[in-house]
């Protein structure tokens, strides 16, 4: 079996690609799904640099309302797209309490381990 040839893009293409995404006026996504790109080569030159970014800002670029579905989007940028839909539930004030009252057992005796910490709670 033998390898494939690595695809090396051309000067222009990665220039017209550069100039597309810092107009701003379409997402990375919008770029990669642009009839007009004359091959699949360019399809994957957006997934790489999509997923070069940070877990967090490839979430913040996921658009909900846009036509591509929220499932081909999490494909793309190589997110689980139960993330997408996850929402933080907020800590009670009586978890946030019990961890102070750790965190100060832990500055006062750091080698004390869990089970110290347990009994001294």
């Amino acid at each position: 079996m033998s390898k494939r040839p690595r695809r090396n893009h051309a000067p222009a293409f990665k220039a017209k690609v550069a100039l597309e995404a810092l107009k701003g006026e379409q997402t990375i996504i919008e770029l990669s799904q642009c009839q007009n790109r004359a091959t699949v080569d360019g399809e994957r030159f957006f997934i790489q640099r999509a997923r070069s970014h940070r877990r967090c800002e490839r979430q913040a670029m996921i658009d909900k309302e846009e036509k591509l579905p929220v499932t081909r989007q999490c494909t793309i940028l190589d997110i689980n797209r139960s993330s997408v839909y996850y929402k933080p539930v907020p800590l009670s004030e009586r978890d946030r309490e019990l961890m102070r009252q750790i965190d100060e057992i832990h500055l006062n005796y750091p080698f004390y381990g869990s089970r110290s910490i347990r009994n001294e709670l």
